[in-house]
């Protein structure tokens, strides 16, 4: 039976996840409102997936020196705040410091979400858990544009980076509430290493 903690991080990448693909169709519109050309506006999602890039060692090495609660509020938080930046800039610099905060807090809450998971289940079950987390991010990435895309025609695209603000709080509170303190870390001698 899957714990309410694993279905907890299921529902936040789900959430994290939206970030890769739900600026995809409001695209044209952030070129039209700064002026940017085709290549200029592909900066924007180069600079999300940098910021992931530089950003999923070091969590990793954070993972086993504080909690792994604190390290997806952290990212959760992060993605907050980009959102809110995004929603609010005036700027193309603004716009894109925005995106580059989401996504380091999308490396903060992906690299933990793994880990725990992985050293959280039994062997025998940490396939089809890693399995159904893969799942959850590609109905993300799947769900994401769709949401995107009618909040953008019924309103201003602005305005979906501040619908995704409030799932961010959302998503905070509900990591407050269910997930565990500290993911217990293997002792030296119990993790398994198989040879060919």
């Amino acid at each position: 039976m899957i714990s309410r903690e694993v279905v907890t991080l299921f529902f936040i990448t789900f959430f994290v996840g939206q970030s890769v693909s739900m600026i995809s169709p409001i695209l044209p519109s952030i070129r039209d409102e700064f002026g940017l050309s085709y290549a200029a506006v592909s900066s924007v999602l180069a600079l999300f997936g940098l910021a992931r890039l530089l950003t999923s060692l070091p969590v990793g090495y954070l993972y086993h020196k504080t909690s792994s609660r604190s390290l997806l509020l952290v990212g959760i938080l992060l993605i907050g705040a980009g959102s809110g930046i995004a929603f609010l800039s005036a700027s193309l610099s603004l716009f894109l410091l925005s995106q580059t905060i989401v996504g380091i807090g999308f490396s903060f809450c992906m690299t933990t979400i793994v880990i725990t998971l992985a050293l959280a289940t039994k062997k025998e079950n940490r396939g089809k858990v890693l399995g159904l987390n893969t799942m959850a991010r590609s109905s993300a990435a799947v769900a994401a544009p769709v949401i995107a895309g009618f909040i953008s025609v019924l309103f201003l695209w602005r305005t979906v980076f501040a619908f995704y603000l409030l799932l961010a709080v959302l998503t905070f509170i509900l990591a407050g509430a269910f997930v565990r303190h500290k993911t217990r870390l293997p002792k030296v001698g119990e993790i398994e290493m198989k040879t060919a």
